[in-house]
């Protein structure tokens, strides 16, 4: 027992108070997962996150509550790579023969529309290894941790910004997350800034706003570039309503007004989970600083 494993419900909201700044998540993450460290609420809160309100845990904190049951023989990463990672097991409860093997690949990943998210772009290995440790751990030992979801898995199948996401994601991984890049991968020059949004950008002289706009909606639908074929794959976005949202506006824009309206409405609904390519995503982000459009107008 330490000063943080309280012996009453009152003693409970006082160490919340204490060491959270949202003292109910601190309870009822206390709730579903102190028996779990001993009833300690602060080594709990270290190891849980409260998403839109549903408890989760690190996915290395479900592992130790594997160890620590005593039905872990043992668990070790057998193959890990930027394309996949694989865990091999066995429990003290079964024969020595008998051996548990799970892989998570980035084609799976893939598959379920992971991969556009900022958190698998930027730490592919990290994320390989969270999923198949998780994979591993619910399918194996599901007497220990049944029920019990990673804050990795969670943010990637919520409705969140994917900054919000890949912070969680980094955080729960005990990573740090690097910068995002929103610079255009070729640019000779700095973008030209416009002052009056009624007046044609510079840039721009010969391009109506409707022309601009629909070469934007197209850049919004690039696939991905295959690097060893240089063929670029086709891709939809997940969200169909929000396509033919955007096909609509653009086809209505007139003006330059419009047109620096569409454009920010078109970065925002791009950047959702699954929905546009990072290649898509730098062609309308070097579009937009041509057009003189600052981050600050972007939202970033």
């Amino acid at each position: 027992m330490t000063i943080y494993t309280p012996t009453s419900l009152d003693h409970a909201k006082e160490i919340a108070t204490l060491i959270s700044d949202r003292p109910q998540d601190c309870l009822r993450l206390h709730a579903a997962f102190g028996a779990h460290f001993g009833g300690d609420m602060a080594i709990t809160q270290n190891n849980a996150f409260m998403l839109k309100g549903q408890p989760s845990l690190r996915a290395d904190a479900m592992a130790g509550i594997v160890r620590r049951s005593g039905l872990c023989r043992y668990m070790v990463i057998s193959s890990w790579d930027q394309e996949h990672c694989t865990y091999t097991c066995a429990r003290t409860d079964e024969p020595e023969n008998i051996v548990h093997t799970f892989t998570f690949t980035i084609e799976m990943a893939r598959a379920q529309g992971l991969t556009n998210n900022r958190n698998w772009r930027q730490m592919p290995m990290q994320m390989l290894r969270a999923r198949a440790l998780t994979l591993m751990l619910r399918a194996t030992y599901p007497d220990a941790v049944s029920g019990i979801y990673s804050t990795d898995e969670l943010a990637d199948n919520m409705s969140i910004s994917d900054d919000e996401r890949a912070r969680i994601s980094a955080d729960s991984l005990g990573e740090e997350l690097q910068a995002p890049s929103r610079a255009p991968r070729q640019m000779s020059r700095p973008p030209q800034q416009h002052e009056a949004i009624n007046s044609e950008p510079p840039a721009e002289q010969g391009r109506t706003p409707q022309e601009i706009a629909r070469g934007l909606y197209e850049m919004s639908q690039i696939g991905e570039l295959d690097e060893e074929s240089g063929e670029i794959s086709e891709h939809s976005w997940a969200h169909e309503d929000d396509v033919q949202m955007v096909l609509a506006r653009g086809q209505a824009v007139s003006n330059w007004d419009e047109l620096e309206v569409f454009t920010i409405g078109l970065w925002t609904l791009a950047n959702k989970p699954n929905n546009a390519t990072p290649d898509a995503i730098d062609a309308i982000y070097a579009e937009a600083q041509k057009l003189g459009y600052s981050d600050a107008k972007l939202g970033i």
